[in-house]
């Protein structure tokens, strides 16, 4: 299990990162207020993500922290921030941050920008090799392995750039693939592209209005381009 230690000021927001973190099945080291507390953690524990706030308490920066986690323990870090300024944002650069996140956000940007930190740092990134239609599993790479996922446990897949992510009833997966050769080999008849970025399985909605559609505590907005054929498919639901 991959652990993480949260450097962040503002005990609750960090207590919502925390619990954000361990519903994606990461593990929580430690959980700091200052720069210098975040230093002695990682002397003494194995940590193989930090997220970092900028404006930290005590007498250093997040961005200061960077610069020592860079020169003495060579572990990826993503910014977790309020502060989205041209002067900030470039001075963050100049540390190479596996990602640069602001706040407000939400799950899915967390999970995003994690699992790309994670992949950028191996060297066997996930692939997906989908099945053909007449079958009812797809298999995607994971660490050497191919491994097997049902198309009835799907709920919704989501594009981001050259990754997508996988979301299951139980599992959520960052995979690298495009959006095209997805929709081209799920079959038809349970799944729905709802949005330029989303795609559904009309089978595991949990609720739905004529713009958008739920999965438990997950709401998606239906494109407009996307409306008419939404609209056939909620005769049969």
């Amino acid at each position: 299990m991959k652990r993480i230690l949260i450097v962040e000021d503002n005990l609750l927001i960090a207590e919502d990162i925390k619990l954000i973190i361990e519903d994606l099945n990461y593990k929580v080291v430690d959980t700091v207020i200052k720069a210098e507390q975040a230093i002695e953690v990682l002397k003494k524990e194995t940590i193989d993500l930090v997220l970092i706030d900028i404006v930290l308490k005590g007498e250093m920066s997040g961005i200061e922290l960077a610069h020592i986690i860079n020169t003495n323990f060579k572990v990826p870090f993503i910014y977790l921030t309020s502060h989205s300024d041209p002067k900030t944002v470039e001075k963050a650069i100049k540390t190479q941050p596996n990602g640069y996140i602001v706040k407000p956000f939400n799950q899915s940007d967390l999970f995003t920008s994690i699992s790309l930190a994670f992949n950028a740092s191996k060297e066997n990134t996930e692939t997906l090799s989908f099945s053909n239609k007449l079958k009812e599993y797809c298999f995607f790479k994971v660490d050497g392995i191919h491994k097997k996922i049902i198309f009835s446990d799907i709920k919704y897949i989501r594009s981001t750039g050259n990754y997508i992510e996988v979301y299951t009833l139980s599992s959520q997966y960052l995979i690298r693939a495009t959006f095209k050769e997805i929709a081209v080999s799920l079959p038809d008849s349970v799944f729905l592209q709802i949005h330029r970025s989303y795609i559904i399985n009309i089978h595991n909605i949990t609720g739905y209005t004529s713009n958008f559609v739920e999965f438990n505590d997950t709401t998606i907005n239906v494109g407009k381009k996307f409306l008419e054929s939404f609209s056939k498919v909620k005769e049969s639901l």
